[in-house]
Protein backbone atom coordinates (compact mmCIF):
# COMPACT_ATOMS: atom_id res chain seq x y z
CA UNK A 1 0.00 0.00 0.00
CA UNK A 2 2.69 2.33 1.44
CA UNK A 3 4.93 1.54 -2.42
CA UNK A 4 1.50 2.59 -4.12
CA UNK A 5 0.86 5.80 -2.37
CA UNK A 6 4.95 6.58 -2.98
CA UNK A 7 4.48 5.96 -6.88
CA UNK A 8 1.07 7.67 -6.75
CA UNK A 9 2.49 11.39 -5.37
CA UNK A 10 6.26 10.35 -7.40
CA UNK A 11 3.52 10.56 -10.86
CA UNK A 12 2.12 13.57 -9.21
CA UNK A 13 5.33 15.55 -8.79
CA UNK A 14 6.74 14.65 -11.74
CA UNK A 15 3.99 15.32 -14.17
CA UNK A 16 4.09 16.93 -17.43
CA UNK A 17 8.02 15.32 -17.76
CA UNK A 18 7.65 11.50 -19.30
CA UNK A 19 10.49 9.44 -17.30
CA UNK A 20 11.32 6.42 -16.10
CA UNK A 21 12.08 5.79 -12.69
CA UNK A 22 13.57 1.80 -10.58
CA UNK A 23 11.52 0.88 -8.07
CA UNK A 24 11.70 -2.38 -6.76
CA UNK A 25 13.12 -3.17 -9.88
CA UNK A 26 10.42 -2.06 -11.80
CA UNK A 27 10.16 0.12 -14.63
CA UNK A 28 7.29 2.23 -14.71
CA UNK A 29 6.30 4.96 -16.86
CA UNK A 30 4.95 8.46 -15.53
CA UNK A 31 2.89 10.90 -17.91
CA UNK A 32 0.23 13.18 -17.52
CA UNK A 33 -3.29 10.96 -18.16
CA UNK A 34 -5.06 13.15 -20.61
CA UNK A 35 -3.62 15.92 -22.97
CA UNK A 36 -5.82 18.47 -20.83
CA UNK A 37 -3.06 17.72 -17.83
CA UNK A 38 -0.43 17.85 -19.99
CA UNK A 39 -1.49 21.42 -21.22
CA UNK A 40 -1.91 22.32 -17.62
CA UNK A 41 1.26 21.44 -16.79
CA UNK A 42 3.18 23.61 -20.35
CA UNK A 43 1.08 26.12 -19.32
CA UNK A 44 2.01 26.51 -15.61
CA UNK A 45 5.53 25.33 -16.46
CA UNK A 46 5.32 28.86 -19.06
CA UNK A 47 3.79 31.43 -16.19
CA UNK A 48 6.47 30.59 -13.69
CA UNK A 49 8.89 31.04 -16.34
CA UNK A 50 7.98 34.48 -17.31
CA UNK A 51 7.43 35.14 -13.50
CA UNK A 52 10.91 34.43 -13.15
CA UNK A 53 11.75 36.16 -16.18
CA UNK A 54 10.12 39.14 -15.30
CA UNK A 55 11.82 39.43 -11.80
CA UNK A 56 15.28 39.12 -12.99
CA UNK A 57 14.57 42.00 -15.32
CA UNK A 58 12.73 44.38 -12.38
CA UNK A 59 16.37 43.25 -10.21
CA UNK A 60 18.52 44.24 -13.01
CA UNK A 61 16.45 47.65 -13.20
CA UNK A 62 17.05 48.21 -9.45
CA UNK A 63 20.69 47.10 -10.07
CA UNK A 64 22.45 50.69 -10.56
CA UNK A 65 20.12 53.02 -8.27
CA UNK A 66 20.58 49.93 -4.94
CA UNK A 67 24.56 50.90 -6.07
CA UNK A 68 24.07 54.69 -6.17
CA UNK A 69 22.54 54.57 -2.31
CA UNK A 70 24.96 52.49 -0.83
CA UNK A 71 28.26 54.51 -2.68
CA UNK A 72 26.89 57.68 -1.19
CA UNK A 73 26.32 55.83 2.40
CA UNK A 74 29.84 54.61 2.35
CA UNK A 75 31.37 57.74 1.59
CA UNK A 76 28.76 59.58 4.15
CA UNK A 77 30.53 56.92 6.97
CA UNK A 78 33.58 57.73 5.49
CA UNK A 79 33.38 61.75 5.26
CA UNK A 80 32.17 61.07 9.40
CA UNK A 81 34.90 59.35 10.41
CA UNK A 82 37.27 61.39 9.02
CA UNK A 83 35.34 64.38 10.46
CA UNK A 84 35.53 62.70 14.12
CA UNK A 85 39.64 62.15 12.99
CA UNK A 86 40.08 65.75 12.52
CA UNK A 87 42.30 65.03 9.09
Amino acid sequence: RSLKIFRYLYCIVSSGFPHFHMLHLRMSFCYPSSPRKLAMTVAFFASGAALFAAGIHLSYLNVAPQQARTKARNDFVKERLRQKQGK
